[in-house]
């Protein structure tokens, strides 16, 4: 009879903490929304939509048409306002009052119940370790043209080397482009990180990076069932598959960065000369071991949720937007002759393109901003507001849950015209024949204001080293005997392409000469 009264009181406190909206305190008039369901709140609405194969940005998109760009949704007990034009993420992405990452779920999941790391963690910690890992990584040459430059090179190097080889070996000259690049983006950051590169068949590597890329396409911002109900986190951790499998994912990742940190302190090189990140870092924790309170950032724990935001950046961002880069030239044969005409006006046939090369080169830039934005690898993200924010007659509470849909701002009628074309000529002035900025500030891939991506010089280097120096050398074509490449992506907290193929030519390098 007692564990039936439990059992009564128990569902009695659920329901109540699923019905009420949990994570704010609503001091005025909401924004306008769809209409919310006791307990369920939007959830009918949205899993409607999705049974018909919508993916969740497009419905956002398409409720905005009736609500507006800064609607509210109920998803579960969680209170989100959706911004969803160029005007409404700039507004928020560049705001003070928006510089928190909205933190639950399998955020505190993979941070130890804790605001650790750089990606999600907000306050005096996320300032500390921002300023830390950037002055650390600019002293071992990021950020640096010369050691950039260097770094890239390198790596590049070895890429193409791998390609030559997969082409001698493949069947006319087919070449299996998914996850092509994730190991050397990878490598660009990790060397700095960890002092050493991977190799291509490092087997433990690739378990990893295919650990990262399943775990990614089964989450997407603001529709896990732990961020509609917060409250089963503690209840019952593992609720679904997704949930199984997004910890035996943070087990192996943080076991991995574990391992790593052990093997260089039992090493102890770190105390007299410091190699690189890791070895820096190690230096810190000795240094604040004395400080057992919640202000010490340098913990071990810590280094283990950063090394995952490091990881992360270089395995899926990036190399998922080379990948997209490179089935978009494929698919559009008129763009790859105009970028490769540009190449071989501008770089010396006899080295690889430079960074210094971008300003001349507004045609290849202007591919991969539309690249950026066709692709929109990261189609939503969260915020939170640390104050409340008046809208109109309208007032967003402190604390909700802010989701940004890039999708929406790449997406828009209003602002492209024909957002659903792949057209590179829509950021030139017809005119000069170089870059509108106004059009191409409204590509917001890394961000802007206090939390604009750190590593964006970086990765724009990156990006057009790799693509530039690729199409200086090859030509890309689409594989006649396999299907038809397709430009639906995996979604995902980061999207990518669905695997393909492609046919790569060695390009004539006497004829461009």
């Amino acid at each position: 009879m007692i564990w039936e009264i439990v059992l009564v009181f128990f569902t009695a406190w659920l329901i109540r903490r699923a019905f009420f909206v949990h994570n704010v305190k609503p001091t005025g008039k909401l924004l306008p929304g769809p209409y919310k369901y006791p307990i369920l709140g939007n959830l009918p609405q949205l899993a409607k939509e999705s049974k018909k194969g919508k993916k969740p940005y497009v419905v956002l998109r398409e409720l905005s048409k009736k609500y507006g760009h800064r609607m509210s949704l109920h998803f579960g007990a969680t209170y989100q306002v959706i911004f969803d034009d160029v005007d409404a993420v700039r507004d928020v992405l560049s705001s003070d009052i928006w510089i928190d990452r909205y933190v639950d779920g399998w955020i505190l999941e993979r941070s130890f119940g804790k605001p650790l790391g750089v990606f999600f963690a907000n306050g005096e910690s996320w300032k500390e370790l921002r300023r830390f890992s950037i002055r650390t990584l600019r002293d071992f040459g990021f950020g640096k043209f010369n050691s950039q430059e260097a770094i890239i090179e390198e790596e590049l190097t070895r890429l193409m080397s791998r390609m030559d080889n997969l082409i001698t070996d493949s069947k006319d000259s087919v070449v299996y482009m998914k996850k092509f690049f994730s190991v050397s983006a990878l490598n660009i950051i990790w060397s700095l990180i960890a002092g050493y590169r991977f190799s291509h068949d490092d087997v433990k590597l690739q378990q990893l990076v295919q650990l990262m890329s399943d775990i990614v396409q089964k989450l997407a911002v603001g529709e896990d069932i732990i961020t509609a109900y917060p409250v089963l986190r503690h209840v019952v951790p593992r609720f679904t598959q997704t949930g199984k499998d997004r910890s035996d994912f943070l087990t192996a990742m943080h076991g991995f960065f574990k391992e790593l940190l052990e093997t260089r302190r039992a090493e102890g090189v770190y105390k007299n000369e410091q190699r690189d990140f890791i070895d820096v870092f190690l230096l810190e924790i000795d240094n604040h071991a004395h400080d057992k309170t919640e202000n010490n950032f340098y913990t071990d724990q810590q280094f283990l949720v950063l090394a995952l935001d490091f990881f992360l950046a270089g395995t899926e961002t990036t190399s998922s937007t080379l990948e997209f880069a490179f089935l978009y030239t494929l698919l559009n044969p008129r763009v790859q002759k105009k970028v490769q005409e540009e190449i071989d006006r501008i770089v010396d046939p006899s080295g690889l393109p430079s960074t210094l090369d971008r300003t001349r080169m507004p045609y290849t830039e202007a591919t991969l901003l539309e690249v950026q934005r066709f692709a929109t690898v990261v189609p939503l993200f969260s915020r939170s507001n640390i104050q409340d924010q008046q809208v109109g007659e309208y007032v967003i509470p402190k604390g909700t849950m802010g989701i940004v849909s890039l999708y929406s701002a790449n997406y828009s009628e209003e602002s492209w015209g024909d957002p659903f074309t792949f057209r590179p000529e829509r950021f030139l002035n017809e005119k000069t024949n170089t870059l509108d900025q106004d059009v191409c500030g409204k590509v917001m891939a890394f961000g802007l204001g206090k939390r604009i991506c750190a590593g964006e010089v970086l990765a724009k280097a990156n990006l057009f080293k790799f693509y530039a120096s690729f199409l200086q050398r090859y030509t890309f074509e689409e594989a006649p005997n396999h299907p038809k490449p397709s430009t639906d992506p995996l979604l995902g907290t980061v999207q990518s392409p669905r695997p393909f193929y492609a046919v790569v030519k060695p390009r004539n390098r006497e004829a461009v000469k």
